[in-house]
């Protein structure tokens, strides 16, 4: 057999066993492939069933991956979570930091208004509690910008004067009542 060393897969020769090596040098060709194998991978104690697909992932990790997840997750533009049972962290800022161009299903929390908020596809809105206030007091704006549609079946009370913008209407579909007080 030609001369071979065996110590890892990069090594092996694709040439060797040679087809005039002697038969009979062929066991010291497969004892060193074993050698080069357990060489290669020497904490390898059980099967590896991954596809090329799979092991393609891996491809330039060189440390760790969990150590190289953790880091990808704290960089990452995801909400986190306090623990198993505790709560969502949601992404927090001003009126004015508000997303440039959102997309309808946007949260974050708005601490201009300190107040979670939704984006529907055409404005962001306040999520949940409705109109309720700790501060004894509610405040809303007294122009009307944008055309408005009371939900069917609710009503809605608005403390005046208020000022329609020109182009603009309020709808109050029937059984819903409006009062501006």
């Amino acid at each position: 057999m030609g001369t071979e060393t065996f110590n890892y897969i990069d090594s092996l020769n694709t040439a060797n066993p040679t087809s005039t090596d002697n038969v009979s040098e062929g066991d010291d060709h497969i004892r060193g492939i074993k050698t080069t194998l357990k060489n290669t991978f020497p904490s390898l104690d059980g099967a590896v069933n991954a596809t090329d697909t799979e092991l393609n992932y891996v491809d330039g990790v060189t440390s760790a991956i969990q150590t190289q997840l953790d880091a990808k997750s704290a960089t990452a533009t995801t909400v986190t979570k306090t623990s198993a049972t505790g709560s969502g962290v949601l992404p927090a800022g001003t009126t004015a930091q508000r997303d440039g161009s959102p997309s309808a299903g946007y949260l974050r929390f708005n601490t201009t208004d300190t107040s979670a908020e939704i984006y529907d596809g055409s404005a962001w809105a306040a999520v949940g509690g409705g109109n309720s206030t700790d501060k004894g007091l509610y405040e809303h704006a007294h122009t009307i910008s944008a055309d408005y549609s009371i939900t069917s079946g609710n009503n809605a009370l608005t403390a005046g004067p208020i000022t329609i913008d020109s182009g603009y209407s309020v709808t109050i579909p029937t059984g819903s009542t409006w009062v501006v007080a």
